[in-house]
């Protein structure tokens, strides 16, 4: 899980971040789902990963062996629900959302990305819908 941890570092602080805050990008984009896109995957996947894998080394170190090997599955499965929930939520709603909202902040201006009319465009709405599976995992499961 500390790999995980390091991978959502370099996915969200370095490759989102770097593609926020190029200055042109950076002009138009601040406030929109490019943001969000940004700050979720680099303090979840990495704050937030980093604190479960805390979490799990404490268990270790307090567990008896019998204990941990009925955790075992339940922290496999933990793993794979944060990951998949957390990209599902990256990939599949902010990321898309916020290259919709870039071209409109430039035609019209940021404030029209925000507002209700642009967001209740189809596509938009159906974005945000494809985001509650994902949502799901990551929350529930």
């Amino acid at each position: 899980m500390n790999i995980c941890s390091l991978v959502w570092n370099f996915i969200g602080a370095g490759i989102f971040g770097f593609l926020i805050n190029l200055p042109v990008v950076s002009y138009y984009e601040i406030g929109t789902n490019l943001t969000a896109d940004h700050a979720h995957a680099a303090f979840m996947g990495e704050f937030g990963m980093l604190a479960v894998v805390s979490l799990v080394f404490a268990l270790r170190q307090v567990s008896s062996e019998a204990h941990l090997e009925k955790m075992q599955r339940y922290l496999r499965v933990s793993f794979w629900r944060l990951n998949l929930g957390l990209s599902g939520m990256v990939v599949l709603n902010l990321f898309p959302s916020g290259v919709l909202q870039l071209p409109d902040a430039t035609k019209n201006g940021f404030w029209h990305t925000r507002s209700a009319d642009f967001s209740s465009r189809p596509l938009m709405v159906v974005l945000e819908w494809v985001r509650l599976p994902a949502d799901l995992v990551f929350i529930l499961l």
